[in-house]
């Protein structure tokens, strides 16, 4: 515990030092490099969230500082803590961070990465969390608006039709969830997350299909799926899939 309250403190100490540098600089190049770090220098996914928000609160105070010369990460920022609150299963906290996130003056023109970002965490919202029939009206006109536009890129736009595809799963509709990953993949065929979710639902038995026949095509696009998930470096792929195959080249 020592360790960890020693290491939080050298981070604020960093962060003060930095937020000094970019106050006096007025070089946009200069500033994103510091934003760049800012984004990848973070705390634990497992720290509590007040850790978390004491080293995001200072950024955002800075961002309120230097807004007028246009550089601000807060619409990432917000997202981020959303995310940990979510992880961490702090249903109240999340919303609340996320209404924030899109009252940011600047989301209208946000960077499409950054959109993404915040679409994401409010679908994953909606997923996570039981759904009134309001939530889910919402969750469908957010999923339909997103995959209507041009804003996102065709990676992103796969993982939306993946997030779609578990969204389906949890109400059900088998059918629904196969296209939606039918198409995550056809969109980038090195989706490896919708390779892998794909087999997951393929392979699992209590799935019951009509007949034996689609129940071993199933299994077999349950295998077709792992090794998909395996060649393009799913993180679980190496611990989970080959039980799994095992299980199915069994039945």
């Amino acid at each position: 515990k020592i360790h960890n309250e020693v290491l939080h403190l050298f981070h604020e100490l960093t962060e003060v030092h930095e937020s000094g540098q970019l106050l006096q600089k007025q070089d946009p190049h200069d500033v994103q490099l510091i934003f760049q770090t800012w984004r990848q220098r973070l705390p634990s996914v497992y720290d509590e969230l007040p850790l978390w928000e004491n080293i995001f609160s200072w950024r955002e105070s800075l961002f309120s500082l230097i807004q007028a010369n246009r550089h601000d990460d807060s619409l990432w920022t917000k997202t981020m803590l959303a995310r940990i609150a979510r992880k961490q299963q702090l249903s109240d906290i999340v919303q609340n961070k996320l209404s924030s996130a899109e009252s940011c003056a600047d989301i209208s023109s946000a960077a499409s990465d950054d959109a993404f970002f915040l679409l994401r965490e409010q679908i994953l919202m909606y997923k996570a969390y039981p759904l009134t029939n309001k939530l889910k009206s919402q969750s469908k006109n957010i999923l339909e608006q997103a995959m209507n536009t041009q804003t996102f890129n065709t990676q992103q736009r796969a993982e939306l039709e993946r997030i779609k595809a578990n969204l389906f799963l949890g109400q059900k509709n088998l059918a629904e969830a196969h296209r939606a990953f039918s198409n995550a993949t056809s969109m980038s065929q090195t989706s490896a997350r919708a390779w892998y979710d794909w087999a997951i639902l393929c392979g699992d038995p209590k799935h019951k299909y009509q007949s034996k026949d689609l129940e071993e095509q199933m299994r077999q696009y349950a295998l077709t799926c792992h090794l998909a998930a395996l060649e393009f470096g799913h993180e679980f792929s190496l611990i989970s899939a080959m039980p799994r195959m095992l299980y199915i080249l069994r039945q």
